[in-house]
C-alpha cells in the first residue's frame, strides 16, 4: 500500500513539472489548443497563463486557425486523449507543419497524465496536484 502511495505521489510530481513546464511556454508567447471551456479553466486553475485557444468555440475552420497560428515558432495541442481528440489533434498537427510550426509537449503530457485522466479538463481534479504547484510556485517565488 505505501509502495502504491509513493508511485502516485511521484506520477503526481510528474505531472506537476510538466504543468510548470507548460507554464513556462505559456509565459513565453506559446499558444495552447484545447477543445473547450472546461479544459481552459481546468488549465487556469493550475496557473497557466498565457493565450489559450478554445478550438471547439473558434468560429474559423481549422486551416484558418493554423494560418493564424502560422507566425508562431510552436504551439501546444492539448486536445483530449480520446479517439475523438486524437484525430483532432493530428489534422492540427499536420496543417501546422505546413506552414512549418512544430508542435511540442503532447506526447511528454499524454505520459504524464495517462494513468489518471484522458481529457485535460480533468487535469485539475487530480488529487495532490495543486498542493504540489504551490510547493513549487512557493520555491520558486522565494528564490
Amino acid at each position: 500500500m505505501k509502495d502504491m502511495a509513493s508511485r502516485d505521489d511521484n506520477r503526481v510530481e510528474k505531472i506537476a513539472e510538466m504543468i510548470v513546464e507548460l507554464c513556462d511556454h505559456s509565459s513565453i508567447g506559446v499558444p495552447i489548443l484545447v477543445e473547450g471551456k472546461r479544459d481552459e479553466s481546468a488549465l487556469k486553475e493550475l496557473g497557466v497563463t498565457g493565450r489559450i485557444i478554445r478550438i471547439r468555440q473558434h468560429r474559423k475552420r481549422l486551416f484558418e486557425l493554423t494560418e493564424e497560428l502560422s507566425k508562431c515558432k510552436s504551439v501546444v495541442i492539448l486536445t483530449d486523449f480520446d479517439q475523438e481528440g486524437e484525430e483532432l489533434s493530428q489534422e492540427i498537427r499536420r496543417q501546422l507543419h505546413l506552414w512549418g510550426v512544430q508542435t511540442i509537449m503532447r506526447e511528454k503530457i499524454r505520459n504524464a497524465i495517462s494513468w489518471v485522466t484522458r481529457q485535460i479538463e480533468g487535469l485539475n481534479k487530480v488529487k495532490g496536484l495543486q498542493e504540489k504547484l504551490n510547493n513549487k510556485r512557493f520555491i520558486i517565488n522565494s528564490s
